[in-house]
């Protein structure tokens, strides 16, 4: 969480690292609970509460670098999750979130490199990793193409060997698409600031058509519309 709240809006304050939206107001919505190992788990109603926290307190973007594997790989949308995503655009609340770090999990268990829950919902922007290079990340959940493009990868943003912050006042570099969320999480902060009466369709449209186009023309399943492009979302250049 501190990590990539680092990403999303650590200040501009001369020292350590500077989020993609540094003046924004963050605000930790607390849904998992640490196990061991370093991860930490949680229960889908806990999601849940959370973005219904998010709505009755009309947040403007809500980043969700969480979620689960999909059974299959044209597996529903869990009509929960996008029943929340949608009471949150209701109230105005962009909702992005990590595509998901199973397309080079091993075999067996059986594979499911597909884009995961609840990023396969449409009321959710989902995001792929790519490295320094422009790449995909080799980690990085990506298709089916059968998903569409509100429902299987929609941006790409730098998710590999990021650095941010830490707990205790240090940074650390971590990969993986709950990295690249914060990033379009901030960009979304930053149009919401420029653009305060913009709706949540309206700033996921800007998001996508001022992306720089990556792998095969257009949208595909791997980067969706291309990588994150805050300057020309911004200037229009």
């Amino acid at each position: 969480g501190t990590h990539c709240a680092g990403i999303s809006g650590a200040r501009n304050n001369g020292f350590g690292v500077v989020g993609v939206a540094p003046d924004c107001r963050l605000y930790a919505v607390m849904v998992m609970r640490p196990v061991p190992g370093g991860r930490a788990s949680g229960k889908l109603s806990w999601f849940l509460a959370g973005m219904a926290w998010a709505a009755r307190n009309r947040m403007d973007v809500a980043s969700m670098s969480l979620g689960s594997l999909a059974a299959t790989a044209d597996a529903p949308c869990n009509a929960a999750y996008e029943r929340a995503a949608q009471a949150l655009a209701r109230v105005g609340c962009f909702v992005v979130s990590s595509a998901g770090n199973s397309y080079d999990d091993p075999v067996p268990p059986p594979r499911r490199p597909w884009v995961g829950q609840p990023a396969r919902c449409p009321g959710f922007m989902a995001v792929a990793a790519v490295d320094r290079r422009r790449r995909i990340a080799p980690y990085s959940s990506r298709g089916p193409a059968s998903l569409g493009r509100l429902r299987g990868v929609e941006i790409s943003a730098p998710g590999s060997d990021v650095r941010s912050t830490w707990p205790g006042g240090g940074y650390r570099s971590l990969s993986g698409t709950s990295m690249a969320c914060p990033h379009v999480a901030g960009a979304a902060a930053l149009l919401k600031q420029l653009r305060p009466t913009w709706s949540p369709s309206t700033i996921r449209g800007r998001l996508r058509s001022s992306a720089t186009d990556l792998g095969a023309p257009a949208s595909d399943p791997t980067y969706g519309a291309g990588l994150l492009d805050c300057h020309r979302m911004v200037y229009g250049r």
